[in-house]
């Protein structure tokens, strides 16, 4: 197969974002009161939203609480995001070379849209892609296929065109939903084993194995 686009996820795939993540999170808890959390407790806390990631940092009985965390949760994030945020080694060679030989490059996350298109312009600049398609009011997040058949159409392809590479059982949903091959990476923020249970059929060690599938 002759694959011309892919689709990345952010956070967890391109960059490691759980320290800021985590960081924010426990003090919009604390703010409020609440138990926090260790880094490996929000690891899997993430990758569903914001809504999701508040959701699951709360205990049962303060649910009602839920808005103001994650309006703490945001306005602390913006500020401090990139603290100690980086994106995973080898991943900006893998980028130029992708480029290189003219594939399409897109992120699709469960980040909201603001802080997805800063993020990814403060690591990769203006042009290295040419779709970000983050959460957005009323747009349905992954696993719902809507935004990543968004970018195929936009990019005037079809799925069988791209690859959708992603460190979680979300991303692999997502592809499988909208008929994208997947393609999960072991680096991030779920274990392989997640990721084969969701459908993953290709694992990659390191962003440079990427290549291999491209031909």
């Amino acid at each position: 197969m002759s694959y011309k686009a892919v689709i990345f996820d952010l956070d967890g795939t391109l960059i490691n974002t759980l320290e800021d993540l985590t960081d924010a999170m426990n003090f919009a808890l604390g703010e409020l009161g609440q138990p926090m959390h260790p880094v490996d407790g929000c690891m899997q806390m993430i990758g569903n939203g914001v809504s999701m990631f508040a959701q699951r940092a709360l205990s049962a009985e303060n649910q009602q609480l839920k808005p103001e965390l994650i309006e703490i949760l945001r306005k602390r994030y913006e500020k401090h995001c990139f603290d100690r945020t980086m994106p995973y080694p080898q991943i900006e060679e893998l980028l130029e070379t992708l480029k290189s030989r003219g594939i399409f490059l897109a992120v699709c996350t469960n980040k909201d849209q603001g802080p997805a298109e800063m993020t990814v312009r403060h690591f990769f600049g203006e042009g290295t892609f040419q779709i970000i398609a983050g959460a957005d009011n009323g747009v349905a997040i992954k696993p719902d296929p809507g935004a990543a058949l968004g970018i195929v159409d936009k990019l005037c392809l079809k799925p069988e065109n791209c690859l959708f590479v992603g460190d979680s059982d979300v991303d692999i949903l997502t592809a499988i939903n909208a008929r994208i091959e997947p393609v999960g990476v072991s680096w991030g923020f779920r274990t392989v084993k997640q990721l084969s249970d969701a459908g993953a059929k290709t694992i990659i060690d390191s962003p440079m194995d990427l290549l291999d599938l491209i031909a």
